[in-house]
């Protein structure tokens, strides 16, 4: 499975970041692919959707999440998160003011697409 991905909808292209399944310890290599493929896009220009469905946290993953939300916020224009648990939205929001300001969760990818496409 690519957990790295892009696709184009309308014109626009969106970065696919799918960590579904993945445990706390297997998280941080694929965050640390998704860092270095963020970063070779201009800054502000990056529309992202991240499928969290199933991922698995540890204590310290959110510390991880925050550290990579930081390193991406110059370059993500609007971020989609999709598949929160209920654990998963409790860690959502204690990292949410990390994150880019554009973001939004959505239960599920098709709908997540038709709001980055529509962002100015």
């Amino acid at each position: 499975m690519e957990r790295i991905r892009t696709l184009q909808h309308q014109g626009k292209e969106i970065l696919v970041l799918d960590y579904s399944g993945l445990n706390a310890e297997e998280y941080m290599p694929v965050a640390r692919l998704a860092m270095k493929e963020i970063a070779r896009r201009p800054e502000g220009s990056v529309l992202t959707i991240t499928n969290l469905k199933g991922t698995r946290f540890s204590v310290g993953t959110t510390e991880d999440i925050k550290r990579y939300s930081e390193h991406n916020k110059p370059y993500v224009k609007a971020s989609a998160v999709v598949g929160l648990s209920a654990m998963q939205r409790v860690v959502y929001l204690a990292v949410k003011p990390f994150l880019t300001q554009n973001i939004a969760t959505f239960d599920d990818i098709p709908s997540a697409i038709t709001w980055l496409v529509g962002r100015p």
